[in-house]
């Protein structure tokens, strides 16, 4: 939910696209929207307790930066990852959860 609330926050217009999809007993889930973006050197702080991107900062400056450190922490601790992918400012940004499935 933090992802698409955020997408939806950070891409005033266009288009969120959400899929999920399994394979090798691993379940995806992708969330891509055309917002804002994300500077390359501004990557490394995104999962980061506080860490906020200056133009995150611009667009919401009440925001604390812990949804997507608190994001981090659950999907660690239930043996998934997370990560996210922006060619760059205004480009657009694309996050995603990996989390092993039950047998």
């Amino acid at each position: 939910m933090n992802f698409l609330d955020n997408a939806i926050k950070y891409s005033p217009k266009g288009v969120i696209k959400i899929k999920i999809s399994k394979a090798n007993g691993k379940v995806l889930v992708t969330i891509l929207d055309n917002g804002i973006g994300i500077p390359k050197e501004e990557m490394p702080k995104l999962f980061s307790k506080f860490g906020r991107t200056e133009t995150s900062q611009k667009i919401r400056p009440n925001g604390m930066g812990i949804g997507l450190y608190f994001v981090r922490r659950v999907v660690d601790d239930h043996g998934g990852r997370v990560w996210a992918e922006s060619e760059g400012a205004g480009k657009g940004s694309t996050f995603f959860v990996e989390l092993p499935t039950v047998n």
